[in-house]
């Protein structure tokens, strides 16, 4: 009631256009968002965007993406990443979800987000994936394990980096959580980012998880650059 209390007060502003009020991504940004969306399946006949074959990334079954890297959604990523817009999580969110149930629907029992390093983390106040893990897992009513990640190092900045060189500076980057270990044996993961560019953040946690025991792992994420971004 408060939430709702609050946006009679202060109507949220879209976070695409930065013009219409009443909802964090309005009509009009959601259907440019679609006009965008990446084509499914993938060309080696996965039911993906990308597969592990597209991706370079042995333990991952494949990945989804909501849309391409471009204004409206980029606006919304970067709205929700840097400028504290972490209400619009669930607007987003809602954009993975259906990305998500594109036919033929995928099966998986376990969400969990890309974590970030514990000194980033402590500046940005948050962690966007797992914002979008949370609200994505409550919307396919699926469980989320938002700690089963950590992330062993602070790695570089990925940009600018060559796709090799991504691969490096991630290589080993995350850990599962001792205590949670038990909960991923032979489960289906997704595993959820924001950005996806080569792949190499997803292969690495895909990686982490499968060696825990992990049956298959999936990537969801919400937007891809266009080649020449990359």
């Amino acid at each position: 009631m408060a939430v709702s209390v609050l946006d009679l007060l202060f109507p949220p502003q879209c976070v695409g256009c930065k013009q219409t009020r009443g909802a964090w991504l309005c009509a009009s940004c959601r259907a440019e968002i679609a006009r965008h969306r990446l084509p499914m399946p993938c060309p080696h006949g996965v039911a993906a965007t990308f597969c592990a074959r597209c991706l370079d990334a042995p333990h991952l079954a494949g990945a989804r993406v909501a849309g391409s890297y471009l204004p409206p959604l980029k606006t919304a990523v970067w709205a929700l990443k840097f400028n504290g817009k972490r209400q619009c999580a669930p607007a987003l969110a809602g954009l993975l979800a259906q990305a998500w149930r594109q036919e033929p629907l995928m099966r998986a029992e376990l969400v969990v987000p890309v974590p970030m390093a514990p000194e980033r983390r402590r500046k940005r106040g948050y962690n966007q994936a797992a914002l979008l893990a949370g609200a994505v897992a409550r919307e396919l009513r699926m469980a989320c394990q938002e700690d089963a990640l950590c992330c062993t190092r602070t790695p570089a900045a990925q940009h600018g980096l060559s796709a090799p060189e991504r691969r490096a500076n991630v290589a080993d980057l995350f850990a599962i959580v001792p205590r949670h270990a038990p909960r991923l044996a032979g489960k289906r993961v997704i595993v959820v980012d924001d950005v996806l560019t080569t792949g190499a953040t997803l292969s690495a946690a895909a990686t982490a998880l499968c060696d825990a025991g992990a049956a298959e792992v999936w990537g969801l994420v919400l937007a891809r650059p266009q080649l020449h971004d990359r």
